[in-house]
C-alpha cells in the first residue's frame, strides 16, 4: 500500500509517473534490499480511495505482478467523478489547468478491465466500500464487483459495511482485505 504523493492516484499521468514509479522503482528497491518473495505468490495490491483506483488499475494492467488485491472504497467514478472531488484537481488528470475528461476516461480502469479480459491472469480482489461513503462510493464500488465478476465468477469478493468514507471505516476494512489476500496468495503459491 504504497504513498506515491499526495495526489498521485498510482497512475503515470498528466504530471507524474506514479504507475511507473511503484512498479519499477518501489519494487526494484524492495526486492533489493529486503528478503522478499519476487514471485507473484508473495505479492499483493492494496489501497482504499485514491489508493484503491490506483490498487485497482495497477492489478488490471499488471496482473503477472499481484496474486491479490483489496480495493477499498474505491475513488472509481465512471465515467466520471463528480464536480466535488479532489480528483478534478489531481495533476495526473490535470492539463492546461484544467480537469481532462478524456484523460480521465483513459486512465480510469473501464479500457484497463477490458485489456484485462484479453489475457489469461487472474488477479483475485476484494472490494469493500461503507454503507455510508458521503461520496458514493458503494455504489461504484458494487458497479466494478459485477465487472470483475463477470470475468471472473469465483475471484471477486464484495463487502458493504457500516461505515463512511473515513479513517475508521479503512481501519475497519483492512483487516479482512488482508485475511482475503493471504488465503489467495497461498493458493497462488
Amino acid at each position: 500500500m504504497p504513498t506515491t504523493s499526495p495526489s498521485g492516484w498510482w497512475v503515470d499521468g498528466a504530471a507524474e509517473k506514479a504507475e511507473t514509479a511503484v512498479m519499477k522503482d518501489l519494487l526494484g528497491y524492495v526486492e533489493g534490499k529486503y528478503r522478499v518473495s519476487k514471485e507473484r505468490a508473495g505479492r499483493a495490491v492494496a489501497g482504499h480511495s485514491m489508493g484503491a483506483y490506483g490498487a485497482l488499475n495497477l492489478a488490471l494492467r499488471h496482473p503477472a505482478m499481484f496474486c491479490a488485491a483489496s480495493i477499498v472504497s474505491p475513488a472509481i467514478y465512471d465515467p466520471l467523478p463528480p464536480e466535488t472531488s479532489a480528483s478534478r484537481k489531481a495533476p495526473p488528470f490535470v492539463r492546461d489547468g484544467k480537469f481532462d475528461p478524456e484523460l480521465w476516461k483513459a486512465l480510469n480502469y473501464p479500457p484497463n478491465l477490458e485489456r484485462y479480459k484479453a489475457q489469461p491472469l487472474r488477479v483475485p480482489m476484494w472490494i469493500a466500500s461503507g454503507d455510508h461513503d458521503f461520496l458514493g462510493i458503494a455504489v461504484m464500488a458494487a458497479n466494478l464487483y459485477w465487472k470483475v465478476l463477470a470475468v471472473q465468477p469465483k475471484l471477486a469478493e464484495f463487502r458493504v459495511m457500516d461505515g463512511d468514507h473515513d479513517w475508521m471505516f479503512f481501519r475497519d476494512a483492512l483487516p479482512d482485505g488482508l485475511l482475503y489476500i493471504d488465503r489467495m496468495c497461498a493458493r497462488a503459491g
